[in-house]
């Protein structure tokens, strides 16, 4: 019990909500609400993940974790919930009328139903730690508190911001949220999701991350697309400079790369680009596929957040050495990239 609560003691008590937002070039927010797990490693379970990137291209949950799924577009406005179960509810919400407007928000439950933190695109609001210390602490001897952790750390660049969530809600079972926000111009953000978590939970769980084809169309196969890509295109050429910057990262890290992930990432850009006629778009086609590599290689949520900043740091240089080079490419702000 001592050691119990010598852990739960180290806690930030956050109020008012915290903003997601600085103006330093680097700085980093963290909170650690409950922390304490017998087996530091994680869990036997291997993780399934889900993506939304870009201007909103799906991958759901496969079959099986690290099995391939096809990508689809998801192009509804208004609120769409992409997971939604018994310990966390993530929605997003976009407009593009009269301009892009995307935002996020996650919320996070204990096994009582009780709420312990919301996380949205501007902010975050936690719980008090020290009601769930009091009340754990009386019920310590359950299964369920044996291994209890919830953590958040909020890491802003000058180009982007990290988001990394992990929540750890029994002794065997545990999920991983990873969020890259970066801006598109004119106070515009995209946010890039990744949401890691096990087959039990995911067959309990409803959203399109589930629940996919009710508002999205198919966009990209497991063996690639019948329909055309426009590789021609002014935005190909741009998409393939990021990849070739992606692809230098994956092999500096030594981290590996699905060619179905790598289709879709194409895909996804190209058409993006073409869309929007805006090469910022094309920044997701790394972020994707290093989140991806990274989850390939560790197959577990905790080993994923040991490296997680080191991808966050690849995904930063890539991306502005990408851009510097797609310069060369276009001679003035009004090209037309379709």
């Amino acid at each position: 019990m001592t050691k119990l609560k010598a852990f739960m003691t180290q806690f930030y008590k956050l109020n008012p909500a915290q903003t997601l937002k600085g103006h330093q070039h680097r700085s980093t927010h963290s909170i650690a609400l409950l922390n304490y797990c017998e087996n530091s490693v994680g869990t036997a379970q291997l993780p399934g993940v889900c993506y939304m990137y870009g201007n909103r291209h799906l991958i759901p949950f496969a079959q099986q974790p690290g099995g391939d799924h096809a990508q689809y577009l998801c192009q509804q406005n208004g609120d769409q919930t992409l997971i939604s179960n018994k310990y966390v509810l993530g929605t997003v919400n976009v407009t593009t009328n009269p301009s892009w407007n995307e935002n996020f928000r996650f919320e996070f439950y204990e096994e009582s139903g009780e709420l312990i933190c919301i996380i949205t695109s501007q902010n975050y609001r936690c719980d008090d730690a020290s009601r769930h210390m009091s009340r754990s602490s009386n019920q310590y001897d359950k299964v369920l508190y044996s291994c209890f952790s919830f953590s958040i750390s909020v890491v802003i660049h000058r180009s982007l911001t990290a988001v990394h969530i992990y929540y750890r809600y029994s002794p065997t079972e545990d999920l991983r949220i990873e969020i890259i926000i970066y801006g598109i111009g004119g106070g515009r953000t995209v946010n890039d999701i990744q949401i890691m978590q096990h087959d039990s939970l995911i067959h309990r769980s409803s959203g399109l991350c589930v629940a996919f084809s009710r508002t999205c169309d198919f966009e990209n196969g497991v063996r690639g697309s019948r329909r055309r890509t426009f590789t021609a295109t002014l935005a190909a050429q741009l998409c393939s400079i990021f990849l070739k910057k992606a692809y230098n990262k994956i092999k500096e890290l030594f981290i590996p790369a699905s060619q179905t992930s790598v289709s879709h990432a194409k895909a996804a850009c190209i058409r993006d680009l073409r869309v929007s006629n805006n090469k910022a778009f094309a920044t997701s086609m790394i972020v994707f596929l290093l989140h991806d590599g990274l989850y390939r290689k560790t197959m577990n949520n905790v080993l994923f957040g040991n490296q997680a900043l080191q991808i966050v740091q690849a995904i930063k240089q890539a991306s502005a050495s990408a851009h510097r080079e797609a310069m060369t490419l276009i001679t003035n702000t009004t090209m037309n990239l379709a």
